[in-house]
């Protein structure tokens, strides 16, 4: 993978610790720049993740894209919080 591809996570991903570098994890699905990282461990909960790419084109011009996601399992827990206290 060449050196121009960036892909980091504020989560523990595949053995690694938050904001570690994974693009040498991601696998290329043909010609289209669409890659794939498979976890061996399934994310379970996480809230407010971001997950980090950024690319270098051949003029040295870097796009980034950062998104944000959350993962719950299990049961759900509802609050109920009273609009005003009388």
């Amino acid at each position: 993978m060449s050196d121009s591809l960036s892909i980091s996570a504020t989560l523990p991903l595949a053995g690694r610790p938050a904001r570690a570098e994974l693009v040498d994890l991601a696998q290329t699905h043909g010609d289209e720049g669409i890659y794939s990282i498979t976890l061996t461990t399934p994310i379970t909960f996480a809230a407010g993740a971001t997950l980090h790419a950024a690319v270098k084109d051949q003029q040295g011009n870097v796009t980034r894209v950062n998104q944000t996601f959350s993962v719950l399992a299990g049961p759900m827990l509802m609050v109920y919080l009273p609009v005003s206290l009388r």
